[in-house]
């Protein structure tokens, strides 16, 4: 049976990073569960400099003491929809952390990757953050989009 292609459109605006992508491996952020076979991680990078920074500040203030959420460029940044559909699931009122730390983001996917059943629980938003779940219509094949990480509000 021949499948008609589905064309999803990139769901940011300006220039972004890929980070864990299918193209490095599959499962690209290494479990199938939640939908992350294929998932991507995009994120806001300051292109003038060299390196990868995606913060107003220094590397060592991250390193030492981390960075608040609004000195991030990607923060609070639109989220458009990559295809139109129907928003079957919708999550919201999840409090962000204030600060990225590599430590202690470090820990957090660690002890989730451990410790969390999603069998356990109907509520995701400790691991998934705020977040909606798309259905293209009239789609035979069940073509969703999740889109995470979403600011509160």
């Amino acid at each position: 049976m021949e499948v008609d292609p589905v064309i999803v459109e990139f769901p940011l605006r300006g220039e972004w990073e890929a980070e864990h992508t299918p193209a490095e491996r599959i499962p690209s952020h290494g479990t199938d569960q939640l939908a992350q076979t294929y998932a991507y991680d995009f994120v806001r990078i300051e292109m003038e400099r060299a390196g990868l920074k995606f913060f107003r500040g220094s590397l060592l203030r991250y390193f030492l003491l981390g960075v608040k959420l609004d000195e991030c460029y990607g923060w609070s940044e639109p989220i458009f929809a990559p295809f139109s559909g129907i928003v079957v699931v919708a999550q919201d009122g999840w409090p962000e952390r204030r600060r990225l730390h590599l430590l202690r983001d470090l820990i957090v996917v660690l002890m989730n990757a451990l410790m969390f059943d999603p069998n356990k629980t109907q509520d995701l938003r400790p691991l998934l953050g705020n977040h909606i779940v798309l259905k293209m219509p009239d789609k035979e094949t069940g073509v969703s989009g999740f889109l995470g990480g979403w600011r509160r509000g």
